[in-house]
């Protein structure tokens, strides 16, 4: 081989091994976009069900079938659904306290202090909390919040909640809708949206 044939034949091989790389480092962008696509989803729909299992026990009292409420609310879900704050606050009976009966008491929420968290807070009590107590949770109680998923990889842009009213004779009761809207943090455009309904207990 000449010299000049020697140079093209490297300069060849240059090309195709930095083509190489080059498709190997796209490849890889792809598949850790989809692993983190999947994260994401799974994630979501695991806190969503995880939400709707513990939701269902909002305003058990027992046997005797009594609903408990948050104190001065109007229905066994206490609602705020506003620009800065969403909120689903609700109690239910969890067994005993010492010698008294014990109340689990339970406030999911979204603020414009953790705007990029849904949170969930809870205590046990001898007692329900009321409205005001739930809607400034950390004041009352202490800092007895946890984060449902991990900020530094997953956002929540939205978490809405609505509650209707439904008549099914001379009875009232109330469905509660929520949406629970979530993106990766890297990459905010890749984001979904689960969303469930559930009938409270009637007061």
């Amino acid at each position: 081989m000449t010299l000049v044939e020697c140079l093209v034949s490297m300069a060849m091989s240059v090309l195709v091994i930095m083509a190489l790389i080059s498709l190997l480092l796209h490849n890889a962008k792809i598949a850790n976009a989809s692993n983190k696509r999947r994260l994401l989803i799974q994630s979501t729909h695991s806190v969503v069900q995880m939400m709707k299992q513990d939701l269902y026990r909002a305003g058990y009292g027992g046997e005797l079938g009594q609903s408990i409420k948050v104190l001065g609310a109007d229905d066994v879900y206490h609602v705020i659904s506003q620009p800065n704050t969403s909120l689903v606050a609700y109690a239910y009976l969890a067994g005993e306290l010492g010698t008294e009966e014990a109340y689990t008491n339970v406030v999911y929420q979204r603020d414009e202090r953790y705007p990029n968290q849904l949170r969930i807070c809870e205590i046990k009590l001898p007692r329900v909390m009321s409205r005001i107590e739930a809607q400034a949770f950390n004041a009352h109680f202490g800092n007895t919040c946890n984060t449902l998923f991990d900020h530094k990889q997953i956002l929540v842009t939205a978490f809405d909640v609505n509650k209707q009213t439904l008549i099914a004779g001379s009875t009232l009761s109330q469905l509660l809708l929520i949406s629970v809207t979530t993106a990766l943090t890297r990459w905010p455009e890749k984001n979904i949206s689960v969303s469930f309904s559930i009938r409270s207990r009637n007061p």
